[in-house]
C-alpha cells in the first residue's frame, strides 16, 4: 500500500509541476508525438541467484511541457525472471526458475538537452499478467518437480534513464527500474 501511495504522490506532484509550466508550453516547438520501443531486459533478482534476460516492447506518447521538459507515458509488455538454488534442508535442494509477464505503465519526465540527448525519471506501475515458478530438485535423493503460479498484483517502481536520438525519428535508450532491472532498447517516433 505504501508503494501505491508513494507512486501516486510522485505522479500527482509531477503533474502539478507540469501545470506550473503551462506558460512555457507555448514556447515548445515540438508537437505531441507517438512512438514505439523495444529491447532487452536484464532482470534483477530477489534471491541469491541470477536474473534472466527477457525482452520488452510497447508504445509511448511524448508530450512536451516546455522547451526542455516533456512527459512520456508508456504502455509496455515486459518479461522478467530469475534462476536460483534453494537448500530447504540438508536433504532437500531445489533449483527454481521464475518467469513473469507484466503490463507496465511507466510515466517518465524527461529533460531534453538538445533534441537528441535526454535524461528521464519517473514512476512505473507493473501489473502482473501471468507468471510461474518451476522448481526441480531432490528429496532424500529422489527427484521431484513442482510448478507454482505467481500471484497477480500491482508493483510500483521507480525508474531512471537516458536516451539519444541518432536521427529525429530513431534512437537508443537505457533505463534502470527498481525490481525489474536494466533495459536497453531502440525507439522510433512516428512524425
Amino acid at each position: 500500500m505504501k508503494k501505491i501511495i508513494l507512486g501516486l504522490a510522485i505522479t500527482a506532484s509531477s503533474l502539478a509541476f507540469g501545470q506550473a509550466t503551462t506558460k512555457e508550453i507555448v514556447k515548445s516547438s515540438s508537437p505531441i508525438t507517438l512512438g514505439a520501443k523495444g529491447g532487452i531486459n536484464f532482470s534483477t533478482t530477489d534471491h541469491a541467484g541470477d536474473g534472466k534476460v527477457g525482452f520488452y516492447a510497447g508504445g509511448f506518447v511524448n508530450i512536451p511541457l516546455s522547451k526542455h521538459f516533456s512527459l512520456q507515458p508508456e504502455l509496455i509488455y515486459t518479461m522478467r525472471g530469475e534462476k536460483y538454488t534453494i537448500q530447504y534442508s540438508p536433504n532437500v535442494i531445489a533449483k527454481s526458475t521464475n518467469t513473469d509477464h507484466l503490463l507496465s505503465v511507466p510515466v517518465m519526465f524527461q529533460y531534453d538537452f538538445n533534441k537528441k540527448f535526454y535524461l528521464e525519471a519517473g514512476t512505473q506501475f507493473d501489473f502482473l499478467v501471468s507468471g510461474k515458478t518451476k522448481e526441480t530438485g531432490t528429496i532424500n535423493g529422489s527427484p521431484y518437480e513442482k510448478t507454482y503460479k505467481s500471484e497477480k498484483g500491482l508493483d510500483v517502481n521507480l525508474g531512471i534513464g537516458a536516451g539519444y536520438y541518432i536521427t529525429p525519428k530513431f534512437g537508443v535508450s537505457a533505463r534502470f527500474v527498481t525490481r525489474n532491472g536494466a533495459q536497453l532498447g531502440i525507439l522510433y517516433k512516428f512524425k
